[in-house]
């Protein structure tokens, strides 16, 4: 994920792979690789330092958001917090376990949010949690049932955190959660001319909220490929309704949009 810093610069967020050491058997020296949470920072864009990260192995980092003086990270660890981008310590999500992991970060006027889904065979359910600052996190008493996120962005007092619904385990639906305290959550479906198309990213222009859905198409391998549909995307004013709009782009798989 790519995040402003909070002061005019630029944060990346990832992973690495790394090589631990198992130690000597015989006259082999034993390792294997894992992943580790990472971060790169930038003042221009061009020139990108590695910072120092708080992490054990096995953690990703997943999405980043930003407000003026913190800049926060979510993954399978948790929550990371930094001041600057240069520097990250691990931050504790208070309740958060098996099988729940986080999902989506973002960042609106009351602070940070952060959502974290339900992983297995059991029924979709995410949860939020809030924060303030970035370093303090408190979870909300609300649940967002049947619900799992792909990214969440704040506009003004409002914070809309878009997905799927998985409600019905036959299909996915494209939909939004949206709140203005983080603490009641309403939730919106999307139009979908395609079948299972979650919304898959989301951006504002001129105040309104544009996003693109997620399509796989697939046909069996030796027959005539059908047409490819459209692109599908969706506009709303404040992520409680959405409508459908026009596009000549055809369908695309882990969509994202930008300005």
């Amino acid at each position: 994920g790519m995040s402003d810093d909070g002061a005019g610069g630029l944060v990346v967020v990832g992973n690495d792979v790394a090589a631990l050491d198992l130690g000597v058997s015989g006259n082999l020296t034993m390792s294997h690789q894992t992943v580790v949470a990472t971060a790169w920072y930038s003042r221009d864009g061009h020139a990108w330092s590695q910072a120092q990260v708080q992490s054990g192995a096995g953690s990703q980092m997943l999405g980043v958001a930003a407000r003026p003086g913190a800049v926060v990270a979510a993954g399978n660890a948790g929550a990371w917090f930094s001041a600057d981008g240069r520097s990250w310590v691990q931050e504790v999500l208070p309740g958060l376990k098996a099988p729940y992991s986080p999902q989506a970060i973002g960042s609106w006027s009351g602070g940070f949010v952060l959502v974290a889904g339900s992983a297995g065979s059991g029924a979709a359910m995410s949860r939020v949690w809030l924060s303030q600052n970035g370093q303090v996190w408190t979870p909300a008493a609300a649940s967002l049932p049947g619900f799992s996120s792909r990214q969440i962005i704040g506009s003004g007092d409002r914070v809309t955190v878009v997905g799927s619904d998985i409600t019905d385990p036959s299909s996915v639906a494209p939909a939004s959660w949206g709140s203005t305290d983080g603490i009641s959550w309403t939730k919106a479906l999307a139009p979908a001319a395609l079948p299972s198309v979650p919304i898959n990213a989301v951006i504002q222009i001129d105040g309104t909220l544009v996003a693109v859905g997620d399509s796989t198409i697939s046909h069996n391998l030796g027959g005539t490929p059908p047409p490819t549909p459209p692109l599908p995307t969706w506009a709303s004013g404040s992520g409680t309704l959405w409508r459908s709009l026009p596009a000549t782009a055809p369908a695309l798989a882990n969509a994202r949009i930008a300005v």
